[in-house]
């Protein structure tokens, strides 16, 4: 609403600061007139640059040189994607070229509509993101909890529920930290699924980190024909730890499936909450006790990079566009009320799974996730966030394609036509 309140006053001075170059400098020449629309975006970009800092993202420190370098580099290519689309627009409607006030006010209706998302994005995703991991042993009841409406972060006093932001810290109290943890009971029977394809070489650090910090869970690695050998790998390890279970897959059939899959095998073992893992570190195995405290009071915790907590820090900016666009359209059209609803790191509780069609679900990647949430709401079930960090994985390449996010901006369309019935 805020962005919007500042949008609205952009577009009266970009409007107004155009308008008044056109009455007082009259031009019918394309490049002029451009030229004075690049001055009025600069201005108005201006203006949104202090509003959107201190009132809309509320940030109250001092500006930064990594501020306003970014914030040019979000206000220049505003200015080009306005311009160009100034200039697309006047060659595709030849007639208002020649043409001063109306008409230059229509095309630039037009660029204004179709440059807002960038601005949104590049303003909160990348010149007012905030690196949030540089305070120490701050909890979650240091955040005003009100601002997340039905999905409010669970924290819990009387059980030293906290959350620590801070950095990783070296040496032998690291250690101590993370023994202590490790050293915690958690009653509930517990299923963490991997899916694997190619993840020779970070399968067993992963093992090894998640069962320092819950040595009472199982694990389910499900492999899908790894030719360099994950299945075989995961196998041996089985053979040495009666903790790790492995399911083959006759080849790549898509995460999806293989959760689905794991959802199965929890159910059919009496696991009381199975969670999603991926087997390249992106998720945080540190994260593991607080996905277990917080499971005790929701049916689905979903690890979110977008809460107060949450962060990608080696992300680029598009990466941070695409994702963060892509949970907001969803969240839009769906009316989903997570905020991190492609997120994959997450822990379902058994009876969660048992009431969702399981066989019905046709998504394989990130459409897999938005489904998921959207049928664990439609439930009626409770879902919480706990804020995470998000890594790019440590070894090995990547298996994002376009692909997958085709697949879902489709189904958020195609659910969304379908008035949202599953």
């Amino acid at each position: 609403m805020r962005f919007c309140v500042v949008g609205i006053s952009n577009a009266i001075i970009d409007f107004g600061i155009l308008n008044l170059l056109l009455w007082l400098y009259p031009t019918t020449n394309t490049w002029k007139t451009l030229g004075y629309n690049s001055l009025a975006v600069l201005m108005a970009s201006t203006n949104s640059f202090f509003w959107n800092k201190y009132w809309t993202f509320q940030q109250h420190s001092p500006i930064t040189f990594q501020e306003i370098y970014r914030f040019i580099v979000v206000a220049s290519g505003t200015t080009l994607m306005n311009d160009s689309l100034m200039w697309l627009l006047g060659s595709v409607f030849p007639r208002i070229e020649r043409s001063t006030l109306v008409e230059a006010n229509f095309l630039k209706m037009g660029a204004i509509i179709g440059t807002m998302s960038i601005s949104f994005f590049g303003m909160r995703l990348w010149v007012f993101f905030q690196h949030r991991l540089v305070k120490e042993d701050r909890s979650l009841a240091d955040y005003d909890t009100e601002r997340l409406p039905i999905l409010n972060l669970f924290y819990d006093l009387d059980t030293c529920v906290t959350y620590t932001l801070s950095k990783p810290r070296s040496g032998p109290i690291a250690v101590d930290v993370h023994i202590n943890r490790s050293r915690r009971h958690y009653p509930m029977k517990t299923l963490i699924i991997i899916p694997t394809y190619n993840e020779f070489e970070n399968l067993p650090l992963l093992l090894k980190e998640i069962f320092s910090y819950v040595p009472e869970t199982h694990v389910l690695v499900v492999d899908d024909n790894s030719p360099d050998g994950t299945g075989k790998l995961a196998e041996e390890i089985r053979g040495q730890n009666s903790q790790v279970h492995v399911l083959h897959r006759p080849g790549k059939l898509g995460l999806g499936t293989a959760y689905i899959a794991g959802f199965k095998y929890a159910i059919q073992h009496d696991y009381d909450a199975a969670f999603e893992m991926d087997a390249d570190f992106s998720h945080d195995p540190r994260y593991l006790p607080d996905f277990l405290r917080a499971i005790d009071h929701a049916h689905l915790v979903i690890g979110s990079r977008y809460i107060p907590g949450g962060n990608t820090p080696n992300w680029s900016l598009m990466r941070r566009l695409v994702s963060g666009s892509g949970n907001v359209f969803a969240r839009f059209m769906l009316g989903i009320t997570v905020h991190d609803c492609t997120g994959g790191y997450r822990c379902y509780r058994r009876e969660v799974l048992q009431s969702i069609d399981l066989d019905a679900i046709q998504s394989r990647g990130y459409a897999f996730q938005i489904e998921l949430t959207y049928r664990v709401l439609n439930k009626g079930f409770k879902i919480l966030e706990t804020p995470i960090t998000f890594m790019d994985r440590r070894l090995g390449t990547s298996k994002m394609s376009r692909k997958i996010v085709v697949e879902a901006f489709t189904y958020v369309l195609r659910t969304r036509l379908n008035e949202g019935r599953l």
